[in-house]
């Protein structure tokens, strides 16, 4: 480990600018896929910027985001390749998204992400204390016993103790038809 990172230094600072890659193959073409600048900086500057600096600076190569991932991940002549061990897809993506800031990619980033829509309120839970009450009030009303109907009052003048009155033979019950 400890001739790798003189012996980069040394390979890098003698290297020129290089020539983007004659073809790329399928598995490196497509946009850039990431928006996060920040990051691409963060990570150009700890692992890129010792050799690409000076002579060796992309900015302004203006190579295709597939062109750039290949040189990345196969490297060249003048440049190791920088294997998912030590620089994941996704950060190689971050990578990307910043060097098209620079101008070392003919890029654009892609578009922000549409905004979530909010969720719709949920309906009321009428799980409460009124709604309690209320159903103790109808099942009391229901499981009660039934109250008897009144008795219908009597004529005026009737005794209220007498029996009823039962139909006399002659009644239209008993006519012959």
């Amino acid at each position: 480990m400890r001739w790798i990172v003189p012996g980069l230094l040394a390979l890098c600072a003698c290297a020129s600018n290089v020539a983007p890659p004659r073809r790329v193959a399928l598995e490196y073409e497509g946009p850039i896929r990431s928006r996060d600048v920040a990051e691409g900086n963060r990570i150009y500057l700890t692992l890129c910027s010792a050799c690409h600096r000076g002579r060796v600076n992309p900015r302004g190569y203006h190579w295709s985001p597939g062109q750039m991932r290949q040189q990345i991940r196969e490297g060249n002549r003048l440049m190791p390749p920088v294997l998912p061990s030590l620089l994941s897809d996704e950060q190689v993506e971050a990578v990307l998204a910043y060097l098209s800031v620079t101008d070392a990619i003919d890029g654009e980033l892609p578009a922000e992400p549409e905004p979530e829509p909010e969720p719709e309120p949920e309906p009321e839970d009428f799980e409460d204390e009124d709604e309690d009450d209320f159903e103790d009030e109808f099942d009391a009303e229901f499981d009660a016993e039934p109250e008897p109907e009144p008795e219908p009052e009597p004529e005026s003048g009737a005794d209220p103790d007498a029996e009823p009155d039962e139909p006399e033979q002659g009644d239209a019950l008993d006519a012959p038809r």
